[in-house]
């Protein structure tokens, strides 16, 4: 069982008998204390299936039907903790799920996130035809308050929304619900303890045909980041950078490819307004990663759209979305991805370029990254692999399934962490009215 803050209620009152020995007459405040927990890796929480979020039509008629009865659902590894409708893993686990019809078809994927005090979810969107929902889950036994900050084009939403997770539970928020008509939002996550589990399922329909369905994960807050893009504006498909920067900042982006350092088409160099959302068109047709350099912190994702036969009588194209987070491109701890079953392809990008080494259930497994490139190979891996790497490099798995169906899973640290958790105790006393 995933049991974590207990310790820490015990510390609360341990706290409390200390500041309490001596209070100060006149409501002076007698103690503040920071508890560091032992080196550990963090719970992963993964949130469980996509759901149509308005609400499941069956009118008998395939074409029709918001839901689907033609669903694969695979979580890995097995063995982990039920969280509701999520499952909770000591270490790292993944999600798959194909959706072959109806409102929200698609391929949608992740590594289980690990519970975090403070993180950013860079994606989604609340548009007419558009539904953000919001997962947050404690795998803990103790309840945590979770504040929920949510970002726009025309800048941060005032005020926050503040949801209590029960012990081993989840709690959903439907972001159109908290600001409506926003074609890109980011959402940031601040909770106490060893924080929540978050990820935000983003599915959208043009008029009745699908337009995509994916889960968008934390991404990395930093001034050296590296996006993936497992494609490009090639064909009917789109592909959108989306950034922001929560102080303010100036970046410079730049793309890197199979065949090494590609131009930017288009302004290189963007000033990001303080917690306004940013998206800009990605130039370089297929996969590569957009990087970044910036002189204050930044968040970001890419988002690409690929078209397939929707198969209705009107022959329209329907599409699949793939959302990847920004990583470090200096991240050198050992990071993990649980390999999911389907057609699985290894993306990398190394600032220096050369051997990036990956061990895959202790077999190694050597990708040839080009300088200022991105490489991108297929990988015959069981589902169920534990792939893992130290290298400092960003990377993805992309996973694709039938024609025009896609989704990107993100590495997740599997180095002990030390968590630390500040109590204050208030040891007033009244003053006495004699």
């Amino acid at each position: 069982m995933i049991r974590t803050l207990a310790l820490v209620a015990a510390l609360v009152g341990l706290v409390a008998v200390i500041a309490l020995d001596s209070p100060s007459q006149g409501g002076v405040p007698a103690a503040t204390a920071t508890y560091s927990s032992e080196p550990r890796t963090l719970p992963s929480v993964c949130p469980g299936s996509q759901t149509v979020p308005v609400g499941d039509i069956q009118s008998g008629d395939a074409e029709l039907d918001s839901g689907s009865t033609d669903v694969a659902f695979d979580v890995l590894p097995p063995g982990g903790e039920v969280i509701d409708d999520g499952t909770a893993f000591d270490q790292v686990g993944s999600s798959l799920e194909r959706i072959g019809s109806g409102d929200i078809a698609g391929l949608a994927g992740l590594t289980c996130a690990p519970t975090s005090n403070d993180q950013w979810l860079v994606g989604g969107s609340t548009a007419l035809g558009s539904s953000a929902r919001l997962v947050l889950s404690n795998p803990a036994d103790t309840s945590v308050r979770a504040e929920v900050a949510l970002h726009t084009p025309v800048g941060a939403v005032e005020g926050s929304t503040s949801v209590v997770i029960g012990p081993g539970s989840q709690r959903t928020l439907l972001l159109e619900g908290v600001e409506p008509e926003m074609p890109a939002v980011a959402v940031h996550v601040t909770a106490g303890g060893l924080g929540v589990s978050a990820a935000l399922q983003d599915s959208r329909l043009d008029g009745f045909t699908p337009a995509g369905t994916e889960w968008v994960t934390a991404s990395a807050l930093g001034e050296e980041l590296a996006v993936l893009s497992p494609a490009g504006p090639d064909g009917d498909g789109r592909a959108t950078l989306t950034l922001i920067a929560p102080e303010g900042a100036q970046v410079d982006l730049a793309m890197a490819a199979d065949r090494g350092a590609v131009p930017w088409v288009g302004e290189s160099t963007l000033t990001l307004d303080p917690g306004v959302l940013t998206e800009v068109p990605i130039p370089q047709a297929g996969p590569g990663a957009v990087l970044i350099d910036a002189t204050a912190p930044v968040a970001a994702a890419t988002r690409v759209q690929v078209p397939r036969e929707s198969g209705s009588r009107g022959g329209d194209l329907a599409y699949d979305m793939a959302w990847t987070g920004s990583q470090s491109r200096t991240d050198a701890r050992e990071r993990a991805i649980v390999v999911p079953p389907g057609s699985v392809s290894l993306h990398v990008h190394a600032d220096a370029g050369g051997v990036v080494a990956f061990d895959a259930g202790g077999s190694t497994l050597e990708v040839s990254v080009p300088e200022d490139g991105a490489a991108l190979v297929n990988v015959d891996l069981e589902p169920g692999t534990l792939l893992s790497s130290a290298a400092a490099a960003s990377w993805s798995l992309v996973v694709t399934g039938q024609p025009g169906f896609i989704t990107t899973l993100e590495p997740v640290s599997v180095e002990l962490t030390s968590v630390d958790t500040a109590v204050t105790v208030d040891g007033r006393y009244p003053v006495p009215l004699d």
